[in-house]
Formats: C-alpha cells, sequence, structure tokens
C-alpha cells in the first residue's frame, strides 16, 4: 500500500487545482514475460509486467485475471513493473491464459485517475505446445448501457448438465469485449469435452458477479472444440434482467 501525506493551510488559495493539468494518458502494457505464445515455460516461474507508466496497486488485483486459475498468487507492484508468482506455481502441462482489463488505472492521487483503454490477452505453456482451440463473436446487448462496468466473455467446464455458477466455478478461460461487444479467445483445449460460454457483466469490477445490476446471458453457448474443429463464431446476448419488458430467467 502506498500512503498519502496531506499538507493543510491556515488560509485558501485561489487558483487551479493542485497537481497540475488533467492526465489523459492511459497506461500501456509495454512487454510481459513470460511472453505470448511462448512454451515450455517453467511452471515455478514469475510473471513480470512492465507498463508504460505507474499503476495503481489496488487496481491490479481487479485487472488481471491467470487462467486456469494457479491458486493463491504473491503479487508485488514497484511503479511501473509487476510482478506476479502463484504460491504453487502455475498448472502444468497446461496451456495459461493472462489477461490485463480495462480495470487498471495508472497511480494518480493528486488528480483523476486513467484507466486502460483495451484489455490485453495473451497466451503461454508449460507444456510443450499451446492449446490450438478459439472461439470469437459478438456480444448483443439487451437493456440499458451503463456508463461504467466491464462486459467479459468467459468459458467454464461442462461436464455437468447444470449449467455453471460463476459466482462459484473458476473459468477456463476468460477474456474482456472491446468497445464494440466483439471479443477473441484462444489458446482452449481441443479435446472434445463439451464447455459453457457465458457473457458476463461486472458492474463494479470486482470479479464477481452477483452484485447490484450484475448479471450473466440467460442463453450461454454450448462449446465443443476438438482436433477437426478447432475454432468456432458465436453470437452471445446479454439480456438485463431488470429491462423493459424482461423477465428474470425462470421467473
Amino acid at each position: 500500500m502506498f500512503g498519502l501525506v496531506v499538507l493543510a493551510s491556515a488560509c485558501a488559495r485561489t487558483g487551479p487545482p493542485p497537481g497540475g493539468p488533467a492526465d489523459t494518458t492511459a497506461p500501456e502494457l509495454l512487454s510481459a514475460a513470460p511472453e505470448s505464445a511462448a512454451v515450455g515455460v517453467d511452471p515455478g516461474a514469475t510473471l513480470e509486467l512492465i507498463f508504460s507508466e505507474k499503476v495503481d496497486p489496488n487496481t491490479v488485483e481487479r485487472a488481471l485475471w491467470i487462467t486456469p486459475a494457479p491458486g493463491k498468487l504473491k503479487v508485488d507492484v514497484s511503479g511501473d513493473r509487476v510482478s506476479v508468482r502463484p504460491e504453487d506455481g502455475f498448472p502444468p502441462d497446461a496451456t495459461i491464459g493472462i489477461l490485463v482489463t480495462t480495470a487498471l488505472k495508472d497511480r494518480m492521487r493528486e488528480r483523476p485517475q486513467t484507466r486502460m483503454e483495451a484489455a490485453r490477452r495473451w497466451t503461454f505453456a508449460t507444456a510443450d505446445s499451446l492449446d490450438a482451440g478459439s472461439v470469437s463473436g459478438t456480444v448483443s446487448r439487451k437493456g440499458q448501457r451503463p456508463e461504467s462496468g466491464q462486459l467479459l466473455v468467459a468459458l467454464y467446464p461442462g461436464d455437468a448438465d447444470t449449467l455453471p455458477d460463476p459466482r462459484e466455478t473458476d473459468p477456463i478461460a476468460v477474456t474482456e469485449a472491446d468497445a464494440s461487444d466483439r471479443f477473441v479467445l484462444e489458446g482452449l483445449p481441443t479435446d472434445g469435452k463439451r464447455r459453457w460460454l457465458i457473457a458476463l457483466f461486472d458492474r463494479d469490477e470486482n470479479r464477481i458477479i452477483g452484485g447490484p445490476g450484475e448479471f450473466a446471458s440467460a442463453l450461454p453457448e454450448t462449446l465443443v472444440l476438438t482436433s477437426r474443429v478447432q475454432s468456432r463464431n458465436v453470437s452471445l446476448e446479454l439480456i438485463d434482467p431488470a429491462a423493459p419488458g424482461r423477465s428474470c430467467p425462470g421467473s
């Protein structure tokens, strides 16, 4: 945590607000290790990220997704550098997805913070090769478009007949849709197992879907990828249950 020292003045001063002009430059991810498409990565490796400016440690934890989830993480933020080490290592013999969402903000204390303009996702493998599956498409939103919040698309295990609950189940892979509600997920298994592709709206960007105004798609897409059919293009619907003329699923 970074402390903030506030110096009080005996009398008010006129003039422009302290801290200089507003910062309108969005933080960017400059480099990452392990890098995209790297294979044979040591499961005990540390994820190292370098940004274009200092970043807010509190938003790093909200913005960073690692899938499959490796368990408890040790995160160290030092200015524009972030180090992430899973205490039990990355899953062995697996394709690992790293996502940094637009929830990440710079570390401006006296002025409004600026967030990343676009999410960044890449994959590497602790196996000898990357999983070759991919899915892309668009999300059609029904209802009002709030000014804040994240539109996520996540792939969940689908062995059971019951639709997975995003509040209780970790995704196999996750990404953030772009400004046009398009998405791409790469590095997916092609083992022929059924999985669920679900659109999610996280209003407060805390990675938990279940608060006021947060919901998942009522009609997710079933996804099966094989060595012969390695990619799919799908359209998802995200229907706000509070939208006029709509009712909550199951009501």
